[in-house]
């Protein structure tokens, strides 16, 4: 762990960034104390129930799905299928009602997507 004391904050990000991670918004102990009198272990706290309640990590996934569609991104099921694959598989499936209505016509990819994540699609 001494070692680590010897790298520099900006090291320690890139390597972060290099492993997937976004370390451009980091939030420290010090943005609480120099807002509140506190201890270091108390701005942890703070900045844990801050940082991982139900509300915050909302909005974060919002953000994330607002600007990835924003971007022209497309979406993956939760096994990681694209809606192409999910279409082909359920069109191709035999079962009629796939080729029928609203199936057809009122579902939009988001729909497709979230019809195979409810229905736990394997391929």
């Amino acid at each position: 762990m001494s070692k680590l004391k010897k790298v520099s904050s900006q090291d320690l990000k890139d390597e972060l960034q290099s492993r997937g991670f976004f370390v451009d918004n980091l939030w420290t102990t010090e943005d609480v104390k120099s807002r509140f009198n506190c201890t270091e272990d108390e701005a942890q706290e703070v900045l844990y129930d801050a940082l991982t309640n139900e509300a915050t990590m909302e909005r974060i996934w919002y953000a994330i799905d607002y600007h990835a569609q924003e971007n022209e991104l497309a979406q993956l099921t939760d096994n990681g299928y694209t809606v192409e694959q999910v279409k082909e598989y359920y069109l191709n499936s035999g079962f009629l009602r796939y080729v029928e209505e609203p199936f057809l016509s009122e579902y939009d990819d988001s729909d497709w997507i979230e019809h195979a994540n409810e229905s736990h699609l394997e391929l």
